[in-house]
């Protein structure tokens, strides 16, 4: 994952990936995973650089800037499979936690 910037947040969760799957014989999509027990590993703050193809000719490569990421890796916890990695710019401001009370976990 990313070792480098910060250390781990390892939280229980249940994973769905809604709008990935095979097509069902109806037509709407059959999630793979639906409210799947899986372990989340998120590394906040990490150091990244852009990645890409050399000069054209006659141009200079100059150094891209160092970007701060957070990354985010859905592990099954029964089988320890690397499910998902998400990658995404830290938010400005951190949202709310879900209130257990609007959203129970069933």
């Amino acid at each position: 994952m990313a070792p480098q910037g910060s250390q781990p947040t390892i939280q229980p969760a249940l994973y769905t990936n809604y709008g990935e799957g095979p097509i069902g014989p109806d037509g709407p999509v059959v999630l793979t995973y639906n409210k799947h027990p899986v372990w989340m590993i998120t590394y906040t703050n990490v150091p990244s650089v852009a990645s890409g193809g050399g000069a054209a000719p006659g141009e200079t490569i100059t150094q891209p800037p160092v970007e701060m990421l957070n990354f985010v890796g859905i592990v099954d916890s029964a089988t320890g499979q690397n499910i998902s990695a998400i990658n995404a710019n830290p938010d400005p401001t951190a949202y709310p936690s879900p209130d257990p009370i609007a959203y129970p976990v069933k």
